[in-house]
């Protein structure tokens, strides 16, 4: 910042050379103006991307939370995973970012090996699978519709902290009609689904919102099984609805 002291004198040499008619200082004064008119057409683009960093990449995760989210996945056994998403608040007219903010599993082959505590099962799979460190852009069509509190096919209706059951394939291993209904009005999410590397049975969802000043947050959380998965849990409900509760103070 040590240059900080010269701008009033480049600005008198500018406007000297101006006055003067000095070939070079008109010049300057051109470049200045293109680089200024670029710099703004770049910002611009930028913020329609909606690339601009934003405050949820600084957050930082809830320790109620988690310990909650590693509780449940301890009593609902082997095969069972939470995550927890955020939509983050900046918004433009093309969409928002959403990012994984947690991605926990119980997986009681592997802790044996990371975990000091051998009786929890649970640990963190986000650097086992890029799908879960990178952002993954969600269409303003998209948030339209969770934002909504749509009807499902099951006619249940996706309500703020009201928690959701999600068949996602069938007995057969195909797709059930709510899966192919998730496809159709918010493919983003069945993207990120299908991408995953084991096949994921049902999902319990619940939507936590907060909206200030036209700040809207949105965090999602996901308990879901794979086919084998022990679930020795009946209470999945009852832990969303306590993730929900915590999570709502941080907004």
């Amino acid at each position: 910042m040590t240059w900080l002291p010269l701008i009033p004198d480049i600005i008198k040499f500018i406007l000297s050379s101006v006055k003067k008619s000095n070939f070079y200082g008109w010049v300057i004064i051109i470049m200045l103006f293109g680089i200024s008119v670029i710099g703004y057409f770049v910002f611009k683009l930028y913020e329609e991307k909606g690339e601009r960093p934003s405050e949820f990449d600084r957050e930082v995760v809830d320790s109620d939370v988690q310990t909650e989210m590693i509780t449940a996945l301890n009593n609902c056994g082997d095969g069972s995973f939470l995550f927890w998403t955020v939509l983050e608040d900046g918004e433009n007219q093309v969409g928002k970012y959403l990012k994984f903010k947690e991605a926990l599993s119980c997986n009681k082959d592997r802790a044996r090996i990371i975990n000091e505590d051998k009786n929890n099962c649970v640990i963190d799979i986000r650097f086992n699978n890029a799908l879960y460190l990178k952002k993954h852009f969600v269409n303003r069509e998209t948030l339209r519709f969770i934002e909504s509190d749509p009807v499902l096919p099951n006619g249940e209706i996706f309500e703020e902290r009201v928690v959701i059951h999600l068949p996602l394939i069938n007995s057969r291993g195909d797709e059930t009609e709510e899966m192919r209904f998730l496809m159709k009005n918010a493919p983003e999410f069945y993207n990120i689904i299908n991408k995953r590397k084991v096949a994921l049975k049902d999902a319990f969802v619940v939507k936590v919102r907060e909206k200030k000043d036209d700040r809207v947050v949105i965090y999602l959380f996901y308990f879901t099984f794979i086919p084998q998965a022990e679930r020795s849990c009946v209470n999945v409900g009852s832990y969303m609805m306590n993730l929900a509760r915590k999570s709502k103070k941080n907004l």
